[in-house]
């Protein structure tokens, strides 16, 4: 167990090569436990390995159905663009575990980078309504609107998303908000993909960024 703990040490420190690498010693030494897979499939996470972070969960679910485990395998392959594939995760997760906003909202951006407007709006509106502080769901909840043509709609989610820091909303309230872009909601799904996917990767950015400063704290404090 001693590689298990400090690979999980190794990992809150924003250590992933090094938590990895003792998860890896873990499981050869032990590979039933599936907490080492799920370990070594965060910190690969984090290091955007991310199909390796799914064949890790692949072999932590086998072992054990745990609601996180779910969670990062539908993550891991919303990461790769699989959002297909990511949707049945996050459902199952959120069946184990119905109380919890996040795995709500990366389904609704799978939804809305899938053109399922509808699904992704529920999904959103679930996330604000367990998390309110979850400001970016307002956001994307503000872009299915869009597309579906509730402008009104759209004005005051992305309002409220604004208003709370997301800097993105702005841009997307000047386009609503201009005479040309209230006949413009019906882009094809490959325009749709393009213009979210660069929005996506944005924001995957700056996750990225506060997970690392999120886990260091999390280390300082325990």
């Amino acid at each position: 167990d001693s590689y298990l703990y400090r690979g999980a040490a190794y990992f809150y420190m924003a250590k992933d090569y090094k938590a990895v690498k003792d998860e890896c010693w873990a499981i050869s030494i032990d590979k039933s436990n599936p907490l080492a897979y799920y370990y070594c499939a965060l910190a690969r996470f984090q290091m955007k390995d991310y199909r390796p972070a799914i064949w890790d969960l692949d072999k932590a679910i086998a072992l054990k159905e745990d609601p996180d485990y779910y969670y990062y395998r539908g993550l891991s392959r919303a990461r790769l663009k699989e959002y297909a594939k990511a949707i049945p995760d996050l459902t199952r997760a959120l069946e184990l575990k119905p109380r919890h906003p996040e795995s709500h909202y990366e389904r609704g951006l799978c939804y809305l980078m899938e053109g399922n407007d509808l699904k992704a709006i529920d999904d959103f509106s679930r996330a604000v309504e367990l998390k309110p502080a979850l400001h970016t769901a307002y956001h994307y909840r503000g872009i299915a609107k869009k597309y579906l043509s509730d402008t009104q709609g759209a004005c005051a989610d992305l309002k409220r998303s604004l208003s709370a820091g997301v800097k993105a909303s702005a841009a997307e309230l000047q386009k609503l908000e201009s005479s040309a872009e209230h006949t413009d909601t019906s882009l094809t799904i490959e325009n749709r993909f393009a213009v979210l996917e660069e929005d996506c990767d944005r924001r995957q950015q700056h996750e990225r960024e506060g997970n690392d400063q999120q886990r260091c704290a999390n280390c300082q404090v325990e």
